[in-house]
Order: C-alpha cells, then sequence, then structure tokens
C-alpha cells in the first residue's frame, strides 16, 4: 500500500498471512488500518511516512520474519500489536509524535536492534515479556515519557542507551543480567 494520494482506509480485516514483505507507506490521506486477523508475516514491514494515519490494527501478530518499522506517522494514536511474541530482525518505533502509548505485552525476543525514538508525546511503554535483544537497545528522546517496563528483560547483546527521557521518574531492570556493550543511562531529567 504505497503513493495512494486519496485513500482514507483500508480494510484487509481477514487476511491472515503475508508470505513477503509489507510496506504501507506515503499515503497522505490514510486514516486507519484494519489487518486485525494478520497472524504472521514472512519479510519486513514498514508502515512509514503516512502523515494522516492515526489508527493501525495488528492485534493478531504474532511474527516478523524481518525488520519491523513504524516510523514517521505524525498523527498516529493507536497502533495494535498485543500478541506479537517475536521480530526476527528490528524493531523500530520512532518519530510518531502523537501516540501516548506503544505496548507489545507478549513480545518476548527481538533478533536485531530495539529503537524507540523520537516519539514525543508517549507516556507509556510497556514490554513486560521482552527477555532478549540479539542486538541494541535505544530507547531515547522520547519528552513526556513517564512509566516504562522492561521488567523481564534479560540479555542485551550490543549496547543499551537510554537518554534524554526527561519525565520517567523510576526506571528498573530487576531481571538484567548481561549487556555486550555500553550501558548508558544519561540526560533524562528537564
Amino acid at each position: 500500500i504505497i503513493d495512494n494520494l486519496e485513500m482514507v482506509s483500508v480494510d484487509f480485516s481477514g487476511l491472515t498471512s503475508v508470505d513477503g514483505p509489507m510496506y504501507v507507506q506515503s499515503n497522505n490521506k490514510l486514516i486507519t488500518v484494519d489487518m486485525s486477523s494478520l497472524a504472521s508475516i514472512d519479510g519486513q514491514v514498514r508502515i512509514t511516512d503516512n502523515p494522516e494515519l492515526e489508527t493501525y490494527e495488528l492485534g493478531s501478530l504474532v511474527s516478523v520474519e524481518s525488520l519491523m518499522e513504524v516510523n514517521t506517522n505524525h498523527k498516529l494514536e493507536s497502533f495494535n500489536m498485543a500478541s506479537l511474541e517475536e521480530v526476527l530482525g528490528t524493531f523500530e518505533f520512532v518519530h510518531n509524535e502523537y501516540i501516548k502509548t506503544i505496548s507489545a505485552p507478549s513480545l518476548s525476543e527481538v533478533s536485531g536492534n530495539f529503537y524507540v525514538n523520537n516519539n514525543y508525546q508517549v507516556e507509556d511503554i510497556q514490554f513486560p515479556a521482552l527477555r532478549t535483544v540479539s542486538g541494541t537497545i535505544n530507547i531515547n528522546n522520547n519528552q513526556e515519557l513517564e512509566t516504562i517496563n522492561l521488567d523481564s528483560l534479560e540479555d542485551v547483546d550490543s549496547y543499551f542507551e537510554f537518554r534524554n527521557n526527561y519525565r520517567v521518574e523510576l526506571f528498573s531492570l530487576p531481571m538484567l543480567e548481561y549487556v555486550g556493550g555500553i550501558f548508558q543511562i544519561e540526560d533524562n531529567d528537564d
């Protein structure tokens, strides 16, 4: 779904599987996407540069076989990934200015990097089941962030960076055992 200048809604609520990449990019008027039955994607997921996108429903998605990128959807308010368990590549959720909560309560493994950056109005980040990240964790510049749950996180194979999240008062990683590089928590106050 690329470069559809007039499309405002997409309903693929019966779709259960994509055996390749999925791109939802540069749709100037797209507001809602319903892929609520989609359980697996065997390739990259790129949901980027949709300036009017407000709601994206992927509540049944369990597995992504590569990169999962949600980037520069300025009006995004709701992104349901409640069933997501694994991303076999990088997870990137960046530059989505209106979103208040980023949550994947079942996500336990990311086989690449994990980026949650520059979501300026996000208040709550919830990844309570995330145990392993095979690359870097980078959680930066979420200026309204108040709460974060990475309570099951055990292993980060590269570096861990948590910077410029100005409203966080309590940050806890009770299960963390290993970071394979720099462990940096910096400039998290006004």
